[in-house]
C-alpha cells in the first residue's frame, strides 16, 4: 500500500502516513502528533573563512565545491613555483617584473578564494534552510 498523499510505501496495519501524516484510510484528517525529522549540516562560515585564508581553494572544498577549490589550489601553486623560477633565474629587470606580476596575481587570486569559497558557505546554507536539500 502507497501514501496517496506522498507516494510512500506503508506498512498494512499503519494509520497515518510516518512520512507526511496523512490518514491511510482515504480521509484528509492529519495526524496530530506526528513529526518529521529534518536533519541539516550547515557549513560554518568561520571555518570556510580559516581555511581558505591558510590554503587557497581549500574553502571550496570544505564547501562541496571541491573542482572548484582543486582549480584554484593547482592555479595558486603554478603561480608560487613561476615565482619561484623567476626568483631563481632574477639576474634582470624582466625577472623582477615576472616576479612581482605573478605575485600580484597570486595574491588576487587568494583574495578572490578567500571571499567566493564565504559566498559559496553562505548560498548552500541558505539552500539548506529553504529548501532542506543542499545545492550541489
Amino acid at each position: 500500500m502507497y501514501c496517496r498523499n506522498c507516494g510512500r510505501e506503508l506498512e498494512a496495519d499503519v494509520n497515518f502516513c510516518p512520512a507526511c501524516g496523512y490518514s491511510s484510510n482515504g480521509t484528509t484528517q492529519r495526524a496530530g502528533n506526528t513529526q518529521t525529522a529534518i536533519l541539516m549540516h550547515k557549513k560554518s562560515e568561520g571555518l570556510t573563512l580559516l581555511l581558505s585564508i591558510l590554503l587557497t581553494g581549500v574553502g571550496h572544498i570544505y564547501a562541496g565545491k571541491i573542482a572548484d577549490g582543486f582549480v584554484l589550489l593547482a592555479f595558486q601553486v603554478a603561480l608560487a613555483v613561476g615565482m619561484f623560477v623567476s626568483l631563481m633565474f632574477m639576474d634582470n629587470m624582466v625577472s623582477f617584473i615576472i616576479l612581482v606580476v605573478l605575485g600580484l596575481v597570486a595574491f588576487i587570486v587568494w583574495i578572490y578564494s578567500i571571499a567566493d569559497a564565504n559566498k559559496q558557505v553562505k548560498y548552500y546554507n541558505a539552500k539548506l534552510l529553504e529548501d532542506g536539500q543542499p545545492p550541489w
